[in-house]
């Protein structure tokens, strides 16, 4: 049923496993109490009886065998929840949110990568949302609310950043408004995606080149093209359009590029089959649909373009 299993230390991440894998099973009334035992002689007695057991099952499974011992002997689901509870949930909150706070605003990327980075952040703010419920009634009112905690949660992830994301800190704030925590998160990304290929040591880039000895890596993330223009080239050029290369852009999204057997010539016979691509531009990569246009299909492009992966 789960990875994790309640050992008396994770009682937080355990409880919202289960409670949602039992709501996914229709079940949920077992443990809030909805769906309590009938009398013996209820016709849904029996079903009843049977499904409470396979619940008790599931939550034992879910126990390590050191604290399950101690819950076999209750008599239904709802007291092993209940119970549960009881001995492993935090009475007052309060020490349990300073402790989440301080460990926040401690919580920097040193020595982690960006996602394990932000990962970390998450499982705090998660915590801290499960101790601190939004308690506020208007729609309007929680609306506000959320979007501050957003804004504060950008903050702290934006100041626990490594020194070498202050451009990417100054391109975030000089947007009004400030972006959400996700898109701040895909641009850091996608810088550090950026800084990893531009940075790879000789000996890396080399390995590329024996596989793709006509790609140049210094200039991979050159002047792209946006994917409307390229769809608008291959709408006009139809079959005649044989040579297409795929390259991450800076925020290495695909991109599809057209060009022809030269740099800025064009395909002297674009149906020839028996003429070899040449390339003469070192950053180019040319794959000739030949024989999609001799049986007079369109290729597929996107399925079917050299995909440059580093």
């Amino acid at each position: 049923m789960m990875l994790h299993k309640l050992d008396g230390m994770n009682y937080l991440a355990w409880s919202e496993f289960v409670r949602l894998y039992i709501t996914g099973k229709g079940k949920l009334g077992y443990l809030t109490g909805n769906k309590p035992q009938p009398e013996a002689t209820d016709p849904t007695f029996t079903n009843w009886v049977e499904e409470n057991a396979m619940l008790m099952t599931w939550f034992l499974q879910t126990m390590t065998l050191d604290v399950s011992t101690g819950y076999m002997r209750l008599p239904t689901a709802k007291d092993i929840w209940d119970t549960a509870a009881q001995t492993y949930s935090v009475g007052s909150n309060d020490a349990q949110i300073y402790d989440l706070k301080r460990r926040t605003h401690e919580t920097t990327q040193k020595g982690k990568s960006l996602f394990a980075y932000f990962t970390a952040l998450q499982a705090l703010w998660q915590e801290l949302d499960y101790y601190q419920p939004c308690e506020m009634k208007c729609a309007d009112d929680i609306a506000l609310f959320l979007k501050r905690i957003e804004k504060e949660r950008t903050f702290e992830f934006l100041a626990g950043l490594n020194p070498e994301f202050n451009q990417v800190r100054i391109q975030v704030f000089s947007k009004i408004p400030i972006p959400s925590l996700r898109e701040v998160y895909a641009h850091v990304r996608a810088e550090e995606l950026r800084r990893t290929v531009m940075l790879l040591p000789t000996s890396q880039k080399d390995k590329l080149w024996d596989v793709f000895p006509l790609l140049e890596l210094e200039n991979l993330h050159e002047s792209l093209p946006e994917t409307e223009d390229v769809q608008n080239i291959m709408e006009e050029d139809g079959e005649d359009m044989q040579h297409i290369v795929t390259r991450p852009s800076h925020s290495l999204e695909p991109y599809l590029q057209v060009y022809s057997r030269r740099e800025k010539a064009p395909l002297d016979h674009p149906h020839d089959q028996s003429s070899t691509p040449v390339t003469d531009h070192p950053r180019h990569i040319n794959m000739v649909y030949s024989s999609y246009s001799n049986r007079g299909l369109k290729p597929n492009f996107w399925s079917k373009a050299i995909k440059v992966l580093v």
